[in-house]
């Protein structure tokens, strides 16, 4: 599966107030430093990561090595962690700042049904 990210304005549209405010009690916490990849400390099932606060910058590499920044996320955004730096093209996630992260398996998800549908119905699979 390719990268994918949604911006606040679709998480909102997609999430009521109630289940949106449940997301980050659901999966397993991760506080990350400025600078940190994000992708070194993900578990290997990781499905969703949530930011809960600070920034986290998506970013592409072509085959020279050039980045090209896709987007820069914040609290209430999130991102499928999918895309390894051995897929074409490779992706990066990166700490801007200090992070406080959730994130959601497979498992978590499943358990959560009223979580899940309200990824899927952004269009989100796993």
């Amino acid at each position: 599966m390719g990268p994918w990210y949604r911006k606040r304005g679709e998480v909102l549209r997609g999430f009521d107030e109630l289940t949106r405010g449940r997301v980050p009690d659901v999966g397993q916490r991760l506080t990350l430093v400025r600078r940190a990849q994000v992708h070194n400390f993900l578990p290997a099932d990781a499905q969703i990561v949530w930011v809960v606060s600070g920034r986290v910058r998506l970013s592409v590499f072509d085959a020279e090595g050039a980045e090209t920044a896709w987007a820069v996320l914040e609290s209430g955004e999130c991102f499928h962690p999918g895309t390894r730096i051995d897929e074409v093209p490779p992706a990066v996630a990166e700490a801007i700042e200090d992070v406080e992260l959730v994130v959601l398996d497979a498992a978590s998800l499943d358990a959560h049904g009223d979580i899940a549908e309200s990824f899927e119905a952004l269009e989100i699979t796993w």
